[in-house]
């Protein structure tokens, strides 16, 4: 997590949290597999001078 402590010339941006998870697992006696995910979610950025645009939401699941 990562989050804005205070504001500076009329600007604060948004928190930020990540997650991670992953798990492997046997294919077979000599392979194995592996399986993750990483979600982000980052708020918008406040204030006058903030960009309207800014803020994500993302969720990745990947195979290996």
């Amino acid at each position: 997590m990562q989050a804005a402590l205070s504001t500076r010339n009329a600007y604060r941006p948004g928190s930020e949290v990540g997650l991670d998870a992953g798990a492997h697992y046997a294919v077979s006696p000599k392979l194995t597999g592996l399986i993750q995910m990483n979600a982000q979610f980052k708020e918008r950025d406040s204030g006058a001078n903030a960009n309207v645009h800014s803020g994500e939401k993302s969720l990745n699941l990947s195979p290996a």
